[in-house]
């Protein structure tokens, strides 16, 4: 609590006040005189999170053909139609994605990791 001019109290917080000489007169530059912390350092990351395989729930038609060997893009317009009907819109396994084409080897796109059902 400090006392103003007027002599009413006033609540202040401790950086709101600033140094005064003998006679009361605020010291404006010893206020901006303080040096600053210098900010912390962001820690580097223990192990690297960069996702390269393709979430096929979220991918577009477009993404889907170009990573999918053997698989056009009329194909993968079709699965993501496909998705659209599923509850939820999202394939839920591997064998709802299986049905929706047979000209892919599901099971080996899967194993050599490219996509993945998020």
């Amino acid at each position: 609590m400090v006392k103003g001019p007027d002599g009413v109290p006033y609540y202040a917080s401790l950086s709101q006040l600033m140094p005064c000489d003998e006679k009361g007169t605020p010291d404006f530059d010893s206020r901006y005189e303080r040096e600053e912390e210098p900010d912390e350092a962001i820690p580097a990351p223990i192990i690297d999170i960069v996702e390269t395989r393709l979430n096929v729930n979220t991918a577009s038609a477009e993404d889907i053909a170009r990573r999918v060997p053997g698989l056009g893009y009329r194909t993968a317009k079709k699965i993501k139609s496909l998705q659209l009907s599923l509850p939820g819109e999202v394939f839920r396994n591997l064998d709802q994605l299986k049905a929706s084409s047979t000209r892919v080897n599901w099971d080996e796109v899967f194993k050599s990791n490219q996509l993945f059902l998020g």
